[in-house]
């Protein structure tokens, strides 16, 4: 199966329409990543990213939020027999936003683990440094 990869992004976005920031730069990487660990068998989790970004029309906003859309929802969801995690990127300067902090809060209280990322390297080493996904 075949990917989008950063330097295809960077083709069909052309900076002057679309930014690709530093935190897309970062979990695009990550993904890479992810998708080859995910393929050889090292992670067992089924994981995702929930798209929060973006602008909606009030009707289209309205609609999604009566379906249980979530702001501050975090980029990725990992989920595995007897656990889950939650892992927000933000850019080395980035901060979370207030339904960010809210949704982290949510997660402490039900003993989820939520993780604030500023690289994809601290989100493979996050990864790799946890026993019950990551398997050599």
């Amino acid at each position: 199966m075949s990917f989008l990869n950063l330097e295809i992004l960077r083709d069909i976005f052309p900076q002057k329409n679309t930014k690709i920031g530093p935190e897309d730069t970062q979990c695009v990487a990550f993904v890479e990543w992810l998708r080859k660990a995910t393929r050889s068998g090292n992670v067992r989790a089924v994981w995702f990213h929930v798209p929060n970004e973006g602008r909606r029309s009030w009707k289209q906003g309205t609609l999604q939020r009566a379906k249980g859309l979530c702001p501050g929802t975090p980029d990725y969801i990992f989920i595995w027999e007897g656990g889950s995690l939650a892992l927000e990127f933000k850019s080395p300067s980035g901060n979370q936003t207030k339904g960010q902090r809210e949704f982290e809060k949510w997660c402490a209280h039900e003993n989820i683990p939520y993780h604030l990322v500023r690289s994809s390297t601290q989100a493979q080493d996050l990864i790799m440094g946890n026993d019950q996904i990551w398997f050599d």
